[in-house]
């Protein structure tokens, strides 16, 4: 998504999300926007469509990347998931991605908070995140636990073996087998892992 994008777009208005959606998605067939958005449905577009995105893009290729080195080879491979969301925006300065964006002038109080960026999980584990509710305190000590635990000894928390999971971070550290949304992208004519990010 570019900067013109995310300005042109009225994320408030559903009738326009949709039709972006289906502008995106609609390529793929025409029945794969309509149970994205479903799949998705949340009651704020912007985290609904950055959802999308990192998991068709990040999320869902790095968790089949670690489940085939897990059934292929002998070294355990594994990973996890922030999902704690930042409490305060805008961002900008955090996210390379916003850095060019300017506030749309129709909306003089859009921020981009409410969603886990790609920063987070290592802003915990430095340190830099500032940490402003009590979840979000808890988030930062779990993902320092998380890593601590990984570094020292090789083990991570509550030694619960997942090779073929994944960790979820956020004010509790929980363990599933796969993310909710993998396998729709999968099995949508391969998008993931076809349009993995590769940087």
């Amino acid at each position: 998504m570019t900067a013109q994008n995310k300005e042109r777009i009225d994320w408030t208005n559903t009738d326009e999300f949709e039709t972006h959606v289906e502008s995106k998605l609609g390529s793929f067939n025409v029945t794969i926007p309509g149970q994205a958005l479903e799949l998705y449905n949340v009651s704020d577009h912007w985290q609904e469509y950055a959802s999308m995105i990192s998991d068709i893009r990040t999320i869902c290729p790095l968790q089949e990347l670690a489940d085939y080195v897990n059934s292929n080879f002998i070294a355990d491979v594994y990973s996890y998931v922030a999902t704690q969301k930042r409490s305060s925006g805008p961002l900008e300065g955090t996210l390379k991605i916003f850095k060019t964006i300017k506030k749309p002038q129709n909306y003089p109080n859009f921020t981009i908070s409410g969603i886990a960026d790609s920063t987070i999980d290592i802003s915990a584990i430095l340190g830099t995140y500032q940490a402003e509710t009590e979840d979000e305190k808890a988030f930062v000590s779990n993902m320092q636990k998380l890593f601590a635990s990984f570094v020292t000894n090789g083990n991570l928390p509550e030694e619960n073996d997942m090779n073929l999971g994944m960790y979820v971070v956020d004010k509790e550290i929980n363990t599933q087998r796969s993310y909710p949304h993998c396998n729709f992208w999968k099995d949508a004519l391969d998008i993931v892992p076809t349009y993995a990010a590769l940087d």
